[in-house]
């Protein structure tokens, strides 16, 4: 495929409202959970902070994703600055089924062997079943099942949700 990983920009926020919003109404027709809509400010800052990715394909916004290089919300003890963590996956409905979560795995995988990281880590709700098994599908192990507690870094509707991390070993 002829497509690009970049980092998003300020001019892109009105397109990752949009296209997060379609997101949203698509979870909501597959099951009862579903994201709250984030916060401009939040993307504001996670641009600025080079965090907010996009996979660019014919001049489109194809994928979207969020970085994170510490994640103690979620984590916990386990997060030790060793990882590249992955949120936040929205697909533009045009262009579904290309296999970009394929794609963000490899580029996640250079990028931690790139800056020496040990783990490319995510994680997704516990009853969403489909999306654990296809996880698996695509190399992640599980690592464990958790509800998660009530942390300054995760918005409050995460609090006390269930949860399934993934974890991939990076191999050099």
């Amino acid at each position: 495929m002829n497509y690009q990983f970049e980092p998003c920009t300020p001019n892109d926020i009105e397109r990752i409202t949009a296209l997060d919003a379609e997101a949203i109404a698509f979870q909501k027709t597959v099951s009862h959970l579903h994201w709250k809509p984030f916060d401009p400010e939040v993307i504001k800052r996670e641009i600025a902070a080079g965090r907010y990715w996009k996979i660019v394909e014919s001049g489109e916004i194809a994928f979207l994703f969020v970085i994170a290089f510490h994640d103690p919300g979620i984590w916990g003890d386990e997060e030790t600055g060793k990882a590249i963590y992955l949120h936040r996956f929205v697909t533009n409905p045009a262009f579904r089924g290309r296999g970009y979560v394929k794609a963000l795995v490899a580029w996640a995988l250079d990028y931690a062997r790139t800056h020496d990281l040990d783990f490319v880590r995510l994680d997704t709700w516990l009853e969403n079943q489909a999306l654990c098994d296809y996880y698996r599908a695509v190399g992640f192990r599980n690592v464990r099942e958790q509800q998660l507690k009530p942390h300054p870094e995760l918005p409050p509707h995460y609090w006390n949700m269930w949860v399934q991390l993934f974890e991939m070993n990076v191999e050099r």
